[in-house]
């Protein structure tokens, strides 16, 4: 991502490494998976050694297909980001409903427009408009002075 500006910044060489390291790791799995000898003789343990073995070979092979498939994904991610990149790129180089006059015309506006006229510190009439003036009704009753003690 970009410094808190909420676009996503994405490095290809990366995800070309990505994919390159899981592939490889898919590849030593099958390789391991391929390597595992059918049986072995381990005496009384023969079944269970032999069952561990089948076990490790069906996660080696599960394993070299997911990392298959996440290679795939970031694949295909890297190839959008790169599209979606090269598709913003060529809207920011020149937008399909770019018209040199309207921005022509828009410029001229702007360099024609009167500036803002300072409104001063005096209030104005304006500011009271809206505001009824008070009367005796709205005006609060003067405080009563306090009777003497004694």
């Amino acid at each position: 991502m970009g410094a808190g500006d909420g676009r996503m910044r994405v490095d290809e060489a990366q995800l070309s490494s990505i994919v390159n390291n899981v592939r490889a790791g898919a590849r030593s799995l099958d390789q391991v998976a391929r390597g595992l000898p059918d049986a072995v003789n381990a005496g009384f343990s023969s079944d269970v050694a032999n069952a561990a073995l089948a076990r490790v070979g069906k996660a080696a092979l599960a394993l070299a297909q997911q990392g298959d498939t996440l290679a795939s994904n970031v694949n295909a991610a890297k190839g959008s980001y790169t599209a979606t990149e090269h598709e913003n790129k060529k809207k920011l180089d020149k937008p399909e409903d770019y018209n040199e006059s309207d921005v022509n015309r828009r410029r001229a506006q702007e360099e024609n427009a009167r500036p803002l006229e300072d409104a001063g510190d005096e209030p104005g009439e304006e500011e009271y408009k809206n505001e009824p003036p008070p009367t005796t009704e709205t005006a609060p009753a003067p405080t009563p002075p306090p009777e003497p003690t004694g």
